[in-house]
């Protein structure tokens, strides 16, 4: 791609490019919520659950794997449903000086709730 030339200025072969790019099928990009995301895995997983076993076959725990049970049949292992939260005792502020700052699981835990 040639960045120095002006623009409208573009080959036939950059003008293809765009033209199969933008083509059939081809969506703008756009921010998917993990619901729906979900969703999508699980559709991927209904239509082409052989394919999904085969490409995430590394990720069974390796005392699962042979046990004829297939950690494989749902794609809830992509998603975190529940964090484990230790309390709050076991997460006390710091001290320096005259300063106190928050635990920094506590920082990283309040980010996780922001998202949420």
């Amino acid at each position: 791609e040639n960045k120095n030339a002006p623009e409208g200025n573009e080959s036939e072969d950059e003008k293809t490019e765009d033209k199969r790019a933008k083509g059939k099928g081809a969506t703008e990009d756009r921010y998917m919520d993990p619901h729906e995301v979900e969703r999508h895995m699980q559709q991927l997983w209904n239509k082409e659950e052989e394919l999904c076993r085969l490409l995430w076959r590394g990720l069974a725990h390796p005392s699962l794997r042979g046990t004829g049970g297939s950690p494989f049949d749902h794609p809830s292992l992509f998603f975190v449903y529940v964090i484990p939260v230790p309390p709050s005792r076991f997460r006390p502020p710091s001290k320096l000086g005259d300063q106190v700052f928050e635990n920094a699981q506590n920082v990283l835990l309040q980010r996780i709730i922001n998202i949420g």
